[in-house]
């Protein structure tokens, strides 16, 4: 495991501490260098033997068998946030089994709402969110956590464009 230099923060008010910086996946995976979930997991490992314990997918970038990889017979704990791009509760459910299914975990640490190229990324989604609460709140029941200990969810707008604003 890592030398502990990295520096870690507490995620909120959660218990769970995180490097400052996450690993994003997606560039280990088919949508930018095609690397394989045995090469992809190889660098993705790198990071967390040297003390990330963060790593970021999403749905769409189909590297959950990347992420499997990299954590095979890792001792520490990492954190897994991951992304849907649903349009609808079905699908959004469809995303979080996958990811459960696919990193071989009964929870998912972090579910996000992907859409961050969107002018409005939450619009006509409110059902992707309800799902997404509700599966949260099944699990949460589950583990025996009371959610209002520490649920708390972020919406995060693209910026508007510079040329939009200025006068």
């Amino acid at each position: 495991m890592g030398s502990g230099v990295v520096r870690r923060v507490e995620l909120g008010g959660t218990g769970l501490w995180v490097t400052c910086l996450g690993i994003g996946s997606l560039t280990v995976g088919p949508l930018q260098t095609r690397m394989s979930a045995r090469e992809g997991g190889s660098v993705l490992r790198s990071a967390l033997d040297l003390g990330y314990n963060w790593i970021d997918g999403a749905a769409y970038y189909k590297t959950y068998p990347h992420i499997r990889e990299a954590l095979r017979g890792f001792p520490g704990r990492v954190l897994i946030s991951t992304k849907t791009h649903a349009k609808d509760a079905k699908e959004a459910a469809e995303h979080v089994e996958e990811a459960r299914q696919a990193l071989d975990r009964d929870v998912i640490d972090v579910f996000l709402v992907h859409g961050g190229r969107e002018a409005d990324a939450l619009s006509g989604r409110r059902q992707v969110v309800d799902c997404l609460l509700d599966r949260l709140l099944y699990f949460l029941r589950l583990a025996q956590i009371q959610p209002d200990d520490w649920l708390a969810f972020i919406f995060i707008r693209p910026p508007t464009p510079a040329s939009e604003t200025c006068s």
